[in-house]
């Protein structure tokens, strides 16, 4: 699933800030690529969505990335070309 942590964090300093109109962060998580109890299909969806709903990405990572994990991202982006809205 996808986890939305605690409130909305403010920026201060931002240039919407400065403009006067708020600016705010929110912090999602969402469960890994190749979960045991899952499909890829589940798990695509799941990363496809929260590319979606993001502005930025970080990608955390277990273990040292490999050419699998690459390959993972390649086809999760590869996707939200495609869903977009």
């Amino acid at each position: 699933g996808i986890w939305l942590w605690g409130a909305p964090i403010e920026r201060r300093g931002s240039s919407a800030a400065a403009a006067g109109a708020p600016d705010y962060v929110l912090l999602l998580d969402t469960e890994g690529l190749q979960s045991l109890c899952q499909t890829e299909g589940h798990d695509a969806k799941i990363f496809c969505l929260a590319i979606l709903l993001s502005s930025f990405f970080l990608y955390n990572s277990e273990k040292a990335i490999n050419s699998a994990a690459i390959d993972q991202l390649s086809l999760v982006a590869q996707l939200t070309k495609k869903k977009r809205v």
